[in-house]
This record gives structure tokens, C-alpha cells and sequence, in this order.
């Protein structure tokens, strides 16, 4: 029986491991932890207890911590929810809340080039402020404010950018890496779908 419970636990230990869903990979460290403790109990073996007792805690810690990113995710600030009403309405307020933690809000001076024609540009850019100016073959064809992508084309077809894209005035933006971009494809197919079709709508230049 001793035996079935430590085969049991460890089992546990494995399938978490291969889990992609954070939620569920805390849920099955924490089972396996309880599991280990009862295996240790039965063995009168204090240290499997102890160390049952140890990464019970550290599991539940981040079981916590996931909740509370989940908890907040769904507030949206003030200042931002037109861009969720108006460039995200697919997405629900969790999944929102996911994509914006993965950006980084920063700033560029006038004049700045944020794209530049004939590169391929890995990030994705999301205007907050200012304004910039779309410019092909030195002749501008677009000027893009609050709410609109940049590099949004280049980053899902894979092409150099098309266009330049300059700072017309100070600006403030969200940007995104590749990177983010192709973890979200791994830990989460569905969402990383939702956004391809946002930014596939969002084609600007």
C-alpha cells in the first residue's frame, strides 16, 4: 500500500510537469506534496514529512500568487479602457489583463524612427500617446494616434516593414517582443489565436 501511495505521488509529480496550464501545474505540486506527506506519515519517516510540509508550501505560495495576477488581471485601469473597448473587445478582461502585463509602457522623442522600411521588425508597438507619422519612399501616407499598431503587418507575415514609421511629436507606446509573443503561443494557443486576429484587423501600413 506504501508503495501504491509513493508510485501515486510521483505520477502526480510527472504529469504536472508536463501541464502548460501555470493553474493546473500548482494544483498538481500541491496534490503531490499532500500525497508525499501521507506516504511519509505512513513510513514514520519525518524527514518526507518535512520535506512534504516544505514544497507543500512553497506550491501554495504560487498557487496564490497565480490567483491574485488572475484576481487583478480582470480590473482595468482608467486610463486604458478605451484601448481594451476599442482595440481589444474580442478578449475578455482576464485575457486583457494577461496580454497588457506581457507589454512594457515607454517613451520616444520626436523624430525617433520606430520602423524603418526594407527591416523586419520583431515588436509590436501600441500607440498611448502622439502621434507618428507612416512614411513610404520618404512620402507620408498615414498618421496614426492613440490606439493604432505599429509593426503589427511585419511581426505576423514575417516581412520587412513596408514603410517607415516616425515619431511626429513625443510619444508613448506599449511594446511587445517577439518573445512574449511566441510564449503566449505556447502556454496558451487560444488567446494567442484572439490576438493574431486583433492584429491582423489592426494592419495599418
Amino acid at each position: 500500500m506504501n508503495n501504491f501511495i509513493l508510485n501515486f505521488a510521483f505520477l502526480l509529480l510527472a504529469i504536472s510537469s508536463f501541464l502548460k496550464q501555470k493553474l493546473l501545474k500548482q494544483v498538481g505540486f500541491l496534490t503531490f506534496a499532500i500525497v508525499f506527506c501521507f506516504y511519509g506519515i505512513a513510513q514514520k519517516n519525518s524527514l518526507f514529512v518535512f520535506w512534504g510540509i516544505i514544497v507543500f508550501l512553497i506550491n501554495l505560495y504560487r498557487l496564490l500568487e497565480i490567483l491574485r495576477k488572475k484576481k487583478s488581471a480582470t480590473r482595468i485601469d482608467e486610463e486604458i479602457i478605451d484601448i481594451y473597448n476599442n482595440v481589444f473587445p474580442e478578449l475578455s478582461k482576464e485575457e486583457f489583463g494577461l496580454i497588457w502585463e506581457k507589454g512594457k509602457i515607454l517613451k520616444s522623442r520626436q523624430g525617433e524612427i520606430l520602423c524603418k522600411q526594407g527591416i523586419v521588425q520583431g515588436d509590436i508597438f501600441l500607440l498611448l500617446e502622439g502621434k507618428v507619422g507612416v512614411f513610404r519612399d520618404n512620402r507620408k501616407i498615414a498618421e496614426l494616434t492613440r490606439g493604432n499598431f505599429v509593426a503589427e503587418k511585419g511581426y505576423v507575415k514575417r516581412k520587412p516593414a513596408s514603410a517607415d514609421v516616425v515619431a511626429e511629436t513625443d510619444i508613448e507606446y506599449v511594446l511587445w517582443k517577439r518573445i512574449d509573443f511566441e510564449r503566449l503561443k505556447e502556454e496558451n494557443p487560444q488567446l494567442f489565436s484572439k490576438i493574431n486576429d486583433v492584429l491582423q484587423k489592426g494592419y495599418s501600413h
